[in-house]
């Protein structure tokens, strides 16, 4: 059973805004990270605290979830390392907060934002 970009798709006008925000969002951060990525590499002291933190998801459809997993890995600094139902668990270059709420709105939450209304 393969999933596609359009399998669990909701086919709404408002689904198809949220994936225009989606990707402008996705490159936004792809951008800036590869920016903070460089800072950290360019630097003297080389300032990394490496982690894997704990990250819930408010979406339920298989596809919205793979999509937010993907999202994470392919935004530079952070990788997706497991999905297990609600949780994500992610391994970032330099771990912020700590908390699992901390760490789904700064890792997560603009993601789901615009997955949520595009697959639930």
């Amino acid at each position: 059973d393969g999933l596609s970009f359009f399998t669990e798709f909701r086919a709404t006008p408002a689904a198809f805004v949220a994936g225009v925000f989606y990707y402008a969002y996705f490159f936004r951060e792809l951008v800036l990270s590869n920016l903070r990525i460089a800072a950290i590499v360019l630097s003297p002291d080389l300032p990394v605290s490496p982690g894997i933190i704990k990250v819930r998801t408010r979406l339920k459809s298989r596809m919205g979830r793979l999509m937010l997993a993907n999202s994470i890995t392919l935004t530079p600094g952070t990788l997706s390392v497991e999905l297990d139902g609600e949780w994500l668990y992610v391994h970032c270059v330099t771990v912020g907060s700590l908390d699992t709420e901390g760490a789904t709105e700064e890792i997560a939450a603009g993601f789901e934002q615009y997955l949520e209304v595009m697959y639930g």
